[in-house]
């Protein structure tokens, strides 16, 4: 099916969960918040106030569980999705089950928090490397590029690090929650498949499932930068405010019917696997009724 026979099946599931999907990012990102305050700030304070191994170790083992409580929290909202694409039963409770089903997603979250502190340690091992061969590269780089250079080559290079390594693993929580008692490996492999096997229509989807919001959250992003860079006034800083707000509103939109498009996006990869499955079973009790009634495929008893 194309993308275009897909939006149109998609636009009555966006219709009638675009809020309750805006409303769950909007409690992700206040869960979000909390989560950091709590890992990552207790694991900065503690790095700050004594240089040891233990108190290292510690602080990291803070921020790897921190990392994991929110990929816990985003299998919860995985579940969601996929609950709404499948116009099932769908509350905020929801959002945490992922900690109701612990053994079934703890797995699929801790493969993701490996994933993203590989991608992190291979980012700073690789800066630290460049760094210490050529002390003034970064020096270099931001008198030729700028002052922000370095931070663009940073996000350039995670951005590629984690297309390779997490992005692939778009539909795990998916898969995990139609497949409980399958290993994580295998699932992790299939993701892969699926996704790489139909990579330039799905990121076609679900950009074109943003549409007109992801435009116009484009378009108000870059009147705020103008803005921004302009000399601030009374009138200026109040349009800027209201165009800041339009931008967050459209953006997380957005979001939204992104997020949706992708359990979607899967559904629609899953029901043709389905569909066959149920054809083989169909013919497997055909055979097997056959063998138990042989009078019937002969009926002179020979």
């Amino acid at each position: 099916m194309k993308n275009k026979e897909l939006i149109v099946k998609f636009a009555p599931v966006a219709r009638k969960n675009l809020n309750k999907t805006f409303f769950t990012l909007f409690i992700i990102v206040i869960l979000e918040s909390l989560c950091s305050a709590l890992f990552v700030g207790t694991s900065l304070l503690l790095n700050s106030m004594q240089d040891s191994f233990a108190v290292t170790f510690f602080s990291y083992s803070l921020m790897f569980c921190g990392v994991f409580f929110w990929f816990l929290i985003l299998s919860g909202f995985a579940t969601m999705l996929l609950r709404m694409a499948r116009d099932e039963f769908v509350t905020i409770g929801f959002l945490f089950y992922g900690f109701r089903r612990f053994k079934q997603f703890a797995p699929a979250a801790f493969l993701y928090t490996l994933l993203t502190g590989i991608s992190a340690a291979v980012v700073a091992g690789t800066m630290y490397f460049i760094t210490k061969s050529n002390p003034d590269f970064i020096v270099n780089l931001q008198s030729k590029f700028g002052e922000n250079a370095f931070l663009y080559l940073l996000i350039v290079f995670s951005f590629i690090l984690v297309f390779l390594l997490i992005f692939p693993q778009v539909f795990l929580f998916f898969l995990k929650y139609d497949n409980p008692s399958r290993s994580v490996f295998s699932l992790a492999f299939l993701s892969s498949k699926l996704l790489f096997k139909n990579i330039f229509k799905f990121i076609g989807f679900v950009f074109m499932a943003g549409g007109r919001n992801l435009i116009l959250a484009a378009f108000y992003f870059g009147i705020t930068l103008s803005f921004s860079v302009a000399q601030k006034g009374g009138v200026i800083q109040f349009f800027s405010l209201i165009f800041d707000f339009l931008y967050f509103i459209n953006f997380y939109k957005a979001l939204s019917l992104m997020s949706l498009a992708v359990p979607f996006f899967y559904e629609n990869l899953r029901q043709p696997a389905v569909e066959i499955l149920v054809s083989l079973k169909k013919n497997d009790d055909e055979i097997l009724l056959e063998n138990k009634n042989p009078d019937k495929n002969n009926p002179d008893g020979q």
